[in-house]
Formats: C-alpha cells, structure tokens, sequence
C-alpha cells in the first residue's frame, strides 16, 4: 500500500507523465483513487489492523483456552488479510458517493485536487468517528490485558506467560498510541475553519504511516533474540526462548 501511494505521489506531484495526464484522468476514477484509496483507505485498513490485534490481544491473555481462544487460532492466515483489506472497504462507499474529485490549477499555478471543504469536513467526521470508535475499544481491551498481565507478575508460575506476553502488549498498545494521535488529527481536522483544513490536511499520511510500520520497530525494540539474530549475535537458550520436545528418554530443547 505504501509503494501505491509513493507511485501515486510520483504521478501527482512529481508529473511523471505531465499535467496534461492529471487533466484528462478527470473523466476517470484516478482522482477518486488517488484521494480515497491512498489516503482514508490506508487509514481504514490500518484502525481495522488495530481493532484486530487488540481484540487478539484481549483473548489470548483474559480468555486462554476457551473455545473463543481456540475458534480464533484455528482461522487461516489468508483469511485475516483478505478481511483486512476487503472490511475496510465499506466505510469508503458514502465517502466516494459524497461529491466529485477532480484535478484543476490553483491561484499558484500548481495541479491539485479540487474538493470543497465541506466535503473534507465530513470526510473527517467519518474518519474521527471510526477512530474514536477504535480508540474506546482498543482502549478497554488493553485495560483489562495489562490488569491481567499485573496479577500474571505476581504469580511465579505465569512468571514465563507474562514476559511474553508483556512484549506482544507493548507492541500492540505503540499501534494503539498512534490510532489515538490519528483520532486527535480527525477531531483537529473536523472543527477547525476552512483555511487551516487546506494547509493541515496534506499532513495525513504521517501519522498514517508511523501506525502501518510501528510493529516491526517495536518488535525489534522489544525482543532481545530478534535484535540479537539481526546484528548476527549468537542467541543463548533461555527458558524464556525454548520449547522442550520430550520425544525420547532425555528431553531436547531447541531455541525459538
């Protein structure tokens, strides 16, 4: 999604294939693709994203080994990502049915979109009421894991149990962080007058891109071995990182 929208950035900013493409992609679906499908649909995919992972989060640590648990684990991997990219599709459906997009010049003699304010208003209504929905969501379920990660802590035999999940939480609530900075541009962005939308809105994608790639930062962050494994650094067995196979009389332990 983000090599979509670098292309999309090189046919629109850059001029690859000059004015005259912008001009006459207005009679097409372009200027619509451009707008919403790298910007609200990169939003929507990833507060889906968010959603999913704390919910997951939720049920591994509050509801282990309940048939929840285990209907949860036995989904597919394939259908994970094609619900991650076809549910956030339907939000987009009022957003497109809403007005017109198209490219024109500006005072300053530049090609941009031309999309009235109002429209950008209550486009970020939308967005600032799906986040905000995500947030409160994301938020109860995050209260309850870390409670539960507490009490794990002071359980000696779920001593193991908490240090990995302790790492999978502190993942998921750095995603969580940047949905609500998301939350806050919408509310900014949906209150505030004309002049100010059209200077902060080309603004979006930061925080929209600083929330698509937290993950594997965090997990680097977080994770001793997979820091170790990425500098070439010799990872020790730990009861923390083995898993012992009892498949003979002595029972062998390999390295996760």
């Amino acid at each position: 999604m983000v090599s979509i929208y670098i292309i999309c950035q090189l046919i629109t900013r850059d001029l690859i294939f000059g004015e005259e493409f912008l001009f006459e992609s207005n009679d097409s679906i372009f200027p619509e693709f451009y707008f919403y499908g790298t910007h609200y649909y990169f939003m929507y995919v990833q507060v889906f994203g968010v959603l999913l992972q704390s919910s997951n989060r939720f049920i591994c640590v509050y509801l282990p080994f309940t048939r929840l648990h285990k209907a949860i684990e036995q989904i597919p991997i394939w259908a994970l990502l094609l619900a991650t990219f076809i549910v956030p599709a339907f939000p987009m459906i009022p957003m497109i049915l809403r007005s017109r997009i198209t490219f024109h010049r500006n005072l300053d003699g530049v090609v941009d979109l031309l999309i009235p304010t109002k429209v950008v208003q209550q486009n970020a209504i939308q967005g600032m009421v799906s986040t905000v929905f995500a947030t409160v969501i994301c938020s109860i379920c995050y209260i309850v894991v870390i409670y539960k990660l507490a009490r794990m802590r002071t359980d000696r035999h779920s001593l193991r149990d908490f240090k990995r999940e302790k790492m999978l939480t502190i993942v998921g609530f750095a995603v969580f962080i940047c949905l609500c900075v998301e939350t806050v541009y919408y509310i900014f962005l949906a209150s505030t007058s004309n002049e100010i939308v059209d200077k902060v809105r080309v603004y979006y994608v930061y925080p929209t891109i600083l929330m698509a790639f937290v993950n594997p930062w965090m997990l680097f962050i977080t994770n001793e071995n997979m820091r170790k494994r990425a500098l070439g650094i010799a990872v020790a067995t730990t009861p923390e990182n083995a898993v012992t196979l009892r498949t003979g009389p002595s029972p062998s332990v390999i390295t996760k």
